[in-house]
């Protein structure tokens, strides 16, 4: 009996919080950044315009956001993921992007990758969700940069 509470308490749960916590972090991400792409004045690129800009998601704002959302995404995938997989092959087992058996499904024991499985899935998640939702987010230009309607004396010249 010692022995398979050891066998048990001994399992990490990195993939388990990874998984788990992805989707979680992808909805917090998602209604994070439509809130952010609604108030752009508030975490644009060019804060000192700040009165002619309100309420106005640019290009430029786009652009920043989606290098952020894709910096926080890589470093998710290669800095914490993939290292996560290459933990789990431990127990001699071939490695696969995407273990789905194993030491790293444990859902109990003493967990030493909880913290690299929450990590992981707190920055892709986050990431890759926002970075789609900036995306597909449509843009304004400032009025400053809009070209001038012709009013309708101007059309009858």
């Amino acid at each position: 009996p010692s022995e398979v509470n050891k066998i048990y308490f001994e399992r990490k749960m990195g993939m388990c919080m990874c998984t788990f916590m992805a989707p979680v972090f992808a909805c917090a991400g998602g209604i994070a950044t439509c809130i952010a792409n609604s108030v752009p004045c508030c975490i644009g690129s060019s804060s000192n315009q700040h009165e002619e800009r309100k309420h106005v998601f640019t290009r430029e704002d786009r652009r920043w956001r989606l290098i952020i959302f894709g910096v926080l995404f890589l470093i998710g995938l290669f800095g914490l993921y993939l290292p996560l997989t290459i933990l789990c092959i431990e127990d001699g087992s071939s490695w696969r992007l995407y273990p789905t058996s194993g030491e790293c499904w444990s859902t109990g024991g003493s967990i030493p990758y909880i913290g690299l499985g929450l990590f992981a899935g707190a920055f892709l998640g986050v990431g890759l969700m926002s970075f789609l939702l900036t995306l597909c987010w449509r843009t304004e230009e400032p009025r400053e940069h809009r070209s001038p309607t012709p009013s309708s004396g101007e059309l009858e010249a």
